[in-house]
């Protein structure tokens, strides 16, 4: 149960409401001989007192993951479905949680389907043929102009370096949009590799591309080249950077991720081309704080099932959300730069935890030959976004324990636009254990929004409610 200042988030006329909230919810975590599946699902059920005719609404909330090994050794395929409840501009308002009333949330959905064949030769060469389909939508948005599709099918053979090796790739990716012509981007590469100790290995790489997006003026085809590293000082530390020079300019990949017993750190630095359906499938892969806790307590809880029943009772038992905080994927029928870098921690220990991000991205739509895509639609999505984000915890005794959240974030427009919109949130909560499998919670959270494309509004509520857990 919930109590709301501000339930609709208006910025003069605040209305304010009780919201009885129901969370069904399931956890699957199967793993047989040659078949797993991972995830969760959850319908959460909102019901007004005061504005239900208009706000009562259930948001569905899905994540799953899962592999069949339907050949040994030779042939597999991932599958995974991901629906969650996201915003369509990142310059209106972003509660951070379903209690509030806003049109500017929708439901997404992404699903991926991914067979794949592998094979190790001789034990120092592999080979591996990927095709992977991704289909996504949102669901009563304004673009809600039907799904988007991208397909991506990869090749690659490598032989490890000792202390020279090689490797070649063979790509395409083709993505389709609602009335629109398809788009598609081809490329071959090779690569030359050298490990001149075991921790650290390098190579460079060169190839030839081509493009064909018919939203662009001209196409683009010439050659592409770049290179890298991977460096394992230790089992805890891993490094890895690449950079590629391609039609868009530069690609790169910089990620620094090191553990302790009790702690994570990771730093990382990219710009990539991509579209929605591919940035919420990169999403799923680890920006969640059951993510940042798995990293963290690796070394701690060596057993990969283990680690996620401690997690997932870690996370109940605390009341931490599933994200600190992120930059808003937007929603568009096109493809876009994205430029961005985050800083990651999480620490465990005995009675203190503490989980935090800090972001910064950038999209922009695509250029090709020199041409910018058409004004209209470059000012629509051109955006950059900043974020920082904390989760502390503290375990007051066997049974109870306290947490406190604080989140701020901007979203800027590129010029000569000057949208601007600035987010504030804070929340505490209590809880304690009273039954083997039931919780007991309350609290409080405080939201800002400061914006000049929309309504300025704060809010405040408080809360408390029960939760079991049948097994």
């Amino acid at each position: 149960m919930t109590w709301t200042n501000n339930v609709d988030l208006g910025s003069n006329d605040r209305e304010s409401d009780w919201v009885f909230s129901i969370v069904p919810a399931i956890g699957i975590d199967y793993r047989g001989a040659r078949t797993s599946l991972r995830g969760s699902v959850a319908v959460p059920i909102s019901i007004y007192a005061g504005t239900g005719e208009e706000n009562n609404s259930i948001y569905p909330n899905a994540s799953l993951a899962g592999t069949w090994e339907a050949i040994d050794d030779l042939f597999f395929i991932d599958a995974s479905a991901n629906v969650s409840q996201t915003y369509y501009s990142a310059f209106g308002a972003r509660p951070p949680g379903l209690i509030n009333a806003t049109e500017n949330r929708y439901t997404s959905q992404t699903y991926r389907i991914s067979p794949y064949l592998q094979r190790y030769v001789g034990g120092d060469i592999s080979w591996s043929i990927r095709d992977d389909n991704i289909w996504s939508n949102v669901g009563n948005s304004p673009e809600d102009a039907g799904w988007q599709y991208v397909n991506r099918l990869f090749g690659t053979i490598n032989r490890e370096a000792h202390p020279f090796g090689w490797g070649a790739d063979i790509e395409r990716t083709a993505y389709r949009f609602v009335d629109q012509e398809p788009q598609t981007e081809s490329l071959v590469r090779a690569r030359a590799t050298w490990r001149p100790d075991p921790q650290l290995e390098l190579f460079v790489s060169g190839g030839y591309e081509r493009n064909d997006f018919p939203l662009n003026i001209s196409d683009y085809s010439g050659v592409i080249y770049g290179a890298g590293f991977r460096w394992r000082p230790n089992e805890r530390t891993r490094f890895d950077g690449s950079w590629e020079h391609r039609f868009y300019g530069e690609s790169y990949d910089v990620a620094f991720e090191h553990r302790r017993r009790i702690s994570f750190w990771s730093l990382r630095a990219y710009r990539t081309l991509t579209s929605y359906p591919e940035q919420i499938v990169n999403l799923q892969q680890g920006a969640s704080v059951s993510a940042i806790l798995d990293r963290a307590l690796q070394s701690r809880i060596p057993d990969a099932d283990e680690r996620a029943r401690f997690i997932a009772e870690f996370m109940s038992g605390r009341g931490l959300p599933d994200f600190v905080d992120e930059p808003i994927s937007i929603y568009s029928q096109r493809l876009n730069v994205v430029q961005g870098a985050s800083a990651s921690v999480g620490l465990v220990g005995v009675r203190n935890s503490l989980v935090g991000t800090v972001y910064t991205s950038q999209t922009q739509p695509i250029t090709g030959a020199g041409q910018e895509i058409p004004p209209e639609i470059a000012q629509s999505d051109s955006n950059t976004q900043y974020g920082v984000g904390a989760i502390w915890s503290y375990r007051l005794t066997s049974l109870s324990s306290f947490a406190l959240s604080a989140g701020a974030s901007r979203a800027e427009a590129e010029p000569p636009l000057e949208d601007r919109s600035d987010q504030f949130t804070l929340r505490a909560i209590y809880t304690t254990t009273i039954g083997a499998r039931t919780t007991a919670f309350c609290g409080a959270s405080w939201q800002n929004f400061d914006s000049n494309v929309q309504s300025d509004y704060t809010e405040m509520s408080v809360f408390a409610g029960i939760a079991y857990r049948f097994w």
